[in-house]
């Protein structure tokens, strides 16, 4: 360790008195970071982790960390992570409330920005700056740098928007806010991210409706709820957990409570079922969202009761689910597993009436196209007999000796269609044997696969129960990761019963969806990390898509877990899977703080044993770089391209 940085972090260490938030523990952290480290490069990226990880709990002491990242940044010449420290530095003071030096601290980012020649920095300064001035009531000012970002149309184009459209509210500009609103909107139903997208839609809801726009709002909630349920299978209603109703437009609970149980009985009365069901569903959400799951259960009992009576199998499975939570949260475990099996079933049957209803349609469309196809036989016959009646007349006027021959080839021409009519006949009934006993093959085969994809859900609703039980970070850690390896086994079995090809699963839809509940799992914003995707349209056989997935799944999972440790809208993580050439390449790489490749390869971790016996199953090999964060490239040898 240098010794100026010695002379630094004793004065560091020196702010902080035993007694305070962290004490000792935080004194001993420091001191362990910084020991044996003399690479500028690398205290300056040990500095930024203490200041990013103490910027809630303690800024001070964030802001002197920051200064000495900083430092050291600029003597290793490290220029873009110089301008993710100001950034970060930036931010820390906002939380702190003091907006004027997050100013100043952003503004000297963006001229040693300009002195540099890094220009991908000037929209988070655009951003920044504005959001800093909006935060201290100087909304002129704001409103310019806001409209600055929003005109260089980067991908965030709508955050900008819909800031400009909250400075215009706030000043009762109804008109102009209603249409940055809308222009939010209009950019986000081109990008359809779903978390920005959801959110945006709630807070125009929101504001209009307290603007008394019901009108508009109601269309909004029906864009809402049809986005929703596109997402989430026509099959079913807008799952759990999410806005029953959209928004509420009341910002006191108990004025929202009493609101609802007036209303209830005069839809009882109404025999108005379904506004019902989701009143009570939408009252009973909020109360298990403030932890008062005994003032839910009833609700939910009595709702069920009227998503019985509207007779809607999807309703009827929304209440089975959070009927499901509800047991759970009160640790009833039998009661919770009986409500999850009815959830199941209920979701079969829903899927075997869309079955059947296809194939009626087919069957419909085969009789229609059969029926076609015998009055267009039937009408060739016709005119086959007009014409041999024409020429019949025609023979009579030749001698005798030519109208025998003609009979004769009429017969023999008769005789071998009757004969080729017959084949046609039989092969058409042994076409139809062979393609019944293929309907009744892939009938089987997809409810093996239905079956399997079931099984393992309840195994990993089983994990999910048995984690509430579970005090032990590590162990519920294990658990949880537990549930992501089940899932991603759930979905191949998923993709199967649901595509036509019931050997081979679509890399590109399987990987999307896969990465998304990943996200998902680890309550990763969009907005946090950003996610490039390039994955071409093969279709790869079971055999490869289960090791390849559990790969995937354990390196993605690493790469949100350890990679990124702020959430400043800067995290990357591109995702590639190409074939080349019979040699399926598989990279993963991403921006964050780097992993040594001795330290990947001699991991004792299950997720990393998990890695190498499907790599060798594969037969691929694996390379490691740190550079500007971890690069991951797999080379498998051993895949099928799905028949």
């Amino acid at each position: 360790m240098k010794k100026n940085h010695y002379l630094i972090f004793a004065f560091v260490m020196c702010l902080f008195p035993l007694s305070s938030l962290f004490g000792q523990y935080e004194d001993i952290l420091s001191q362990k970071s910084f020991e044996g480290l003399t690479d500028d490069d690398t205290i300056s990226q040990v500095a930024y982790e203490l200041g990013f990880n103490y910027r809630f709990s303690n800024s001070d002491s964030a802001e002197i960390y920051l200064d000495l990242a900083a430092e050291y940044a600029l003597k290793s010449k490290n220029h873009p992570h110089y301008l993710k420290i100001k950034h970060i530095h930036a931010t820390t003071l906002g939380i702190k409330g003091d907006f004027d030096q997050a100013i100043k601290v952003i503004e000297e980012a963006y001229q040693y920005a300009l002195d540099n020649d890094l220009p991908k920095f000037e929209s988070i300064y655009y951003y920044r700056k504005g959001r800093y001035l909006a935060s201290s009531d100087k909304y002129d000012s704001a409103i310019h740098y806001l409209k600055l970002h929003k005109d260089m149309k980067v991908s965030n184009e709508h955050a900008s928007t819909l800031e400009l459209a909250k400075i215009y509210s706030l000043l009762k500009d109804r008109t102009t806010a209603k249409q940055y609103y809308e222009e939010a909107l209009r950019i986000l139903r081109i990008k359809k991210s779903p978390i920005d997208y959801l959110y945006v839609l709630t807070r125009v809801i929101d504001n209009y409706e307290g603007w008394g726009l019901i009108s508009e709002a109601s269309d909004l909630k029906e864009e809402y709820l049809k986005y929703k349920l596109e997402r989430n299978g026509e099959g079913f209603v807008d799952q759990v957990k999410m806005h029953n109703y959209v928004v509420t437009p009341f910002s006191d609970f108990k004025e929202l409570e009493k609101s609802i149980i007036e209303a209830l009985p005069i839809h009882k009365n109404n025999k108005n079922w379904l506004v019902y069901a989701e009143a009570s569903h939408n009252l009973a959400s909020k109360y298990m969202e403030r932890g008062e799951t005994n003032k839910a259960l009833p609700l939910l009992k009595d709702g069920k009761i009227a998503a019985d009576q509207f007779g809607h199998n999807g309703w009827i499975y929304n209440y089975e689910i959070t009927l499901y939570e509800a047991y759970n949260n009160l640790k009833q475990s039998s009661n919770a597993l009986y409500h999850l099996e009815n959830a199941f079933e209920l979701k079969d049957s829903l899927l075997t009436a869309e079955r059947i209803k296809s194939t009626n349609e087919l069957e419909v469309k085969y009789q229609t196209e059969k029926k076609e196809t015998e009055f267009a036989l039937l009408k060739t016959e016709d005119e086959l007999k007009s014409l041999q009646l024409s020429k019949a007349k025609r023979d009579n006027l030749l001698f005798g000796g030519i109208a025998v021959v003609s009979i004769i080839l009429l017969s023999l021409l008769g005789f071998l269609f009757l004969q080729n009519k017959r084949k046609s006949s039989e092969l058409g009934a042994k076409n139809k044997i062979i393609e019944k006993a293929l309907e009744d093959k892939d009938i089987l085969l997809r409810e093996i696969h239905h079956r399997v994809k079931n099984n393992l859900q309840v195994v990993s609703s089983l994990l999910n129960l048995q984690s509430n039980y579970i005090s032990d970070d590590v162990a519920l850690q294990a658990i949880n990761e537990g549930k992501n390896r089940v899932s991603s086994m759930a979905l191949i079995h998923q993709n199967l019963y649901q595509e036509e090809n019931l050997t081979g699963i679509n890399c590109k839809e399987y990987f999307e969806e896969l990465i998304e509940n990943l996200f998902d799992s680890y309550n990763i914003q969009e907005e946090s990390i950003l996610l490039e995707k390039d994955v071409s349209n093969l279709n790869l056989d079971v055999e490869t898509m289960v090791p390849l997935g559990l790969i995937v799944n354990e390196l993605i999972s690493n790469a949100l877990k350890h990679a990124f440790t702020e959430n400043n809208g800067s995290g990357k993580i591109n995702f590639t899977l190409k074939e080349n050439n019979g040699i399926l390449i598989l990279k993963i790489e991403d921006n964050g703080k780097g992993m040594k490749p001795e330290t990947f390869l001699n991991s004792k971790s299950f997720g990393n044993k998990l890695i190498q016996a499907f790599k060798q199953k594969l037969g691929a090999t694996i390379e490691i770089e740190n550079k500007n964060g971890t690069h991951i490239t797999l080379t498998i040898n051993k895949f099928k391209i799905a028949a």
